[in-house]
């Protein structure tokens, strides 16, 4: 069964405005593709994206020192899942993991099934496991990524035009809205977009103020546009589909 391909399309909103979240959602749909959003702040989007059965909602908890979603494993959770209640999947914000972590998560928030916060690049034939934490026989299925946006951004060479390469087993891409936005092809534009906010939140930004900086060349969002193209459809799957495929319970 592993061995069919499978895709997990998904997006870290990182605090964002709608019309960020709305350009990403909108290209998924119109292809009918099925993908997994993972929230890190309330939004007016939130109640339409639960009307969307091929959208499903997951957190971004950011544990970081100083994260406005609370102090210490616990508070971030409640904050995170005050947000999405029906949650059943997450990626850490900036990958932040730890035994720990996953302990609190099992013994005391179960409902979190899967967790996308291991990023392999270019790991092809990627393939679930199961990892068992805490003192109540609870486990985590554990779904590693192989390919994002920033990431590549940070590469001194990458050929924007290339057609998306996918494998049997899982392939799961990670995208930001923001880059989708701006169809970065390095880090220049997000650069001169934080220059031009200059302290104010990245939710304030308008589209208006994106436009002179959007690249208009080949980029992140032409290369999502190419995936949704070139890949099956119905390969998509949600973050929980994978998740319930890997663990048998369903084809």
């Amino acid at each position: 069964m592993l061995q069919r391909t499978r895709l997990g399309l998904t997006f870290d909103i990182d605090w964002v405005p709608d019309w960020c979240i709305k350009l990403c959602v909108d290209l998924v749909r119109n292809a009918n593709y099925r993908a997994t959003i993972f929230i890190t702040h309330e939004s007016d989007i939130l109640a339409d994206l639960r009307k969307l059965d091929s959208i499903e909602l997951g957190i971004h908890p950011n544990l970081l020192p100083g994260s406005t979603h609370g102090d210490g494993v616990e508070d971030v959770l409640n904050y995170c899942l005050s947000l999405v209640p029906e949650a059943r999947v997450m990626r850490t914000h900036a990958l932040v993991q730890s035994s720990r972590l996953f302990k609190t998560i099992c013994d005391e928030y179960p409902q979190i099934e899967t967790d996308f916060s291991l990023f392999l690049p270019f790991h092809y034939n990627l393939a679930p496991t199961i990892c068992y934490f805490g003192n109540n026989g609870n486990f985590l299925t554990r779904i590693p990524y192989n390919w994002s946006d920033d990431q590549i951004l940070w590469r001194p060479v990458w050929d924007w035009t290339a057609a998306p390469s996918v494998d049997s087993g899982f392939n799961v891409f990670a995208f930001h809205p923001i880059h989708v936005a701006l169809n970065s092809a390095n880090l220049d534009n997000h650069t001169s977009i934080m220059q031009l906010l200059d302290g104010r939140p990245l939710l304030s930004l308008r589209r208006e103020e994106v436009e002179p900086f959007v690249n208009h060349g080949a980029g992140v969002r032409t290369f999502l546009e190419s995936l949704l193209t070139d890949c099956d459809a119905t390969q998509s799957e949600t973050a929980s589909q994978l998740s319930r495929a890997f663990n048998g319970n369903v084809k």
